[in-house]
């Protein structure tokens, strides 16, 4: 009798054992999902490899920067910014904007609201290569974020500018990709809505 007792309790340990290895492997599991769902979250948010365009790297535009742009950018020249980008060994391109919020401030109280050139993405041979879609880094109300991405031989050939809007048409964001053609980038701006 005592041998079959100790048979029953032999199994019956074995089982917790097992049940207990079976939690500790779901548990490890979900751990694993979980991270790899950030991990393809941060992977689909900013692609490795970008150059997220730093508005306070930004610097007023040079003599050689505004031979650049045409007449419609005069009356904005002092309020025009210039971003560089570029990632090591990589040719470079610069980010032309109009500071919306320093430029307001500089109006007389009362005065009309000015239609601003969109930003533009200009080779060092001061050719324009695209047009944002949103004013960099404020367009009051909108503000914006500009990545530069999937580099290849030294160039980027993406650009993403996150555009986020509290008004009626919510965030979003537009990818401009590298025509090959016309040596220009293309937008196709996503239905996307974050709220």
């Amino acid at each position: 009798m005592l041998e079959g007792t100790w048979t029953l309790a032999k199994v019956a340990d074995n089982g917790v054992a097992t049940m207990r290895a079976h939690r500790q492997v779901a548990w490890l599991g979900g751990v694993c999902l979980l991270l790899s769902l950030a991990c393809a979250r941060q992977a689909l948010s900013e692609p490795r490899s970008s150059v997220r365009v730093r508005a306070a790297a930004c610097t007023p535009l040079t003599a050689q920067e505004r031979s650049w742009l045409g007449p419609e950018w005069d009356s904005f020249l002092p309020f025009v910014r210039s971003c560089t980008v570029r990632r090591k060994n990589s040719q470079t391109v610069f980010l032309l904007s109009v500071w919306a919020i320093d430029f307001e401030a500089s109006l007389p109280k009362g005065a009309p609201a000015a239609r601003l050139p969109k930003p533009v993405v200009v080779s060092t041979e001061g050719r324009i290569l695209a047009h944002l879609p949103a004013g960099f880094p404020d367009d009051p109300p909108r503000s914006s974020q500009v990545s530069f991405f999937d580099w290849v031989d030294g160039f980027p050939r993406r650009i993403r500018v996150r555009i986020k809007d509290p008004a009626v048409f919510g965030n979003r964001e537009a990818i401009l990709s590298w025509d090959e053609a016309s040596r220009t980038y293309t937008s196709t701006e996503s239905a996307q809505q974050e709220r």
